[in-house]
């Protein structure tokens, strides 16, 4: 149970990473994005773990579930709860589905315009290509749009290959959460102090170590091959894809020195920065 509990954890609370993407479209970001994702965590957070515990708790039978009777516990869960009204529901979670794609869509969109920008990924002039009349990055939302949908295509071909893919997002993530966690981290111990107007004064340290312990152990939870398929291979395949993708990202960055190219600002950034495209 207590395991359980912390990969809800571990599921449920990020997500606020987009609301630093967008940043560039924000008025006064140093105050409203730190903000933000305050509210994100605290509102995100609040609304999985009900939404965790009622389908829990809905859960008609629970001997089925565990002996694998019912493949669907949480369609099962709904269908009883809400009965005649389910179809109305679903239809009401789709749409909350795609609210939920659309802004990752528009998080990941303005993430590869920036780094195209910047000169830092492959295409970068194509991808940092900004459409006056429509006001977006429009090759960037594409291949934001297409990337995912490929992959989700791919896995109607491999049984439980989805939840792997999942997990591999998920562990992507942590790992982009824990480098930059890591670097605060380091900057405070050489003497960096943050200049915003968001600031953890005494609890800085205490939370940023606390951070890298919980980040750098949900990343071994999530990428350790826990045998949990009847094929080995999906149980190994978050960890394989993961030592595969870093390894080509090391290999991209010590090929081309993409990672030179920029000249932001080592400390806050304050105003607008020099680019290569």
């Amino acid at each position: 149970p207590g395991t359980s509990i912390l990969t809800i954890g571990m599921y449920a609370y990020y997500g606020f990473e987009a609301n630093g993407d967008v940043a560039e479209e924000v008025k006064d970001p140093s105050r409203r994005v730190p903000k933000s994702m305050r509210m994100t965590l605290y509102v995100g957070g609040l609304t999985a773990n009900l939404l965790v515990f009622s389908l829990v708790l809905a859960v008609p039978d629970y001997s089925k579930v565990a002996d694998g009777t019912v493949a669907n516990p949480i369609s099962a869960a709904i269908s009883d709860a809400f009965g005649p009204v389910f179809p109305v529901v679903m239809i009401v979670v789709c749409i909350a589905f795609i609210s939920c794609v659309t802004s990752l869509q528009a998080a990941a969109s303005r993430l590869l315009f920036s780094m195209g920008r910047d000169g830092f990924l492959p295409a970068s002039k194509w991808l940092a290509h900004h459409t006056p009349t429509r006001g977006v990055p429009s090759n960037a939302v594409i291949t934001a749009a297409v990337f995912p949908a490929l992959f989700i295509l791919l896995s109607l071909f491999a049984e439980n290959a989805l939840t792997a893919l999942i997990s591999f997002g998920t562990v992507g993530i942590y790992i982009g959460f824990q480098m930059v966690v890591l670097a605060a981290l380091r900057a405070r111990i050489k003497g960096w102090k943050a200049a915003g107007k968001f600031r953890l004064g005494v609890w800085a340290y205490p939370v940023n170590i606390i951070a890298l312990i919980w980040g750098v152990l949900a990343i071994v939870n999530i990428s350790f091959p826990w045998p949990v398929n009847d094929n080995t291979f999906l149980d190994w395949a978050v960890l394989i894809v993961l030592v595969i993708v870093l390894a080509v990202g090391f290999a991209y960055m010590l090929i081309t020195k993409a990672h030179l190219r920029g000249d932001a600002p080592a400390g806050d950034a304050s105003g607008p920065i020099k680019t290569v495209v």
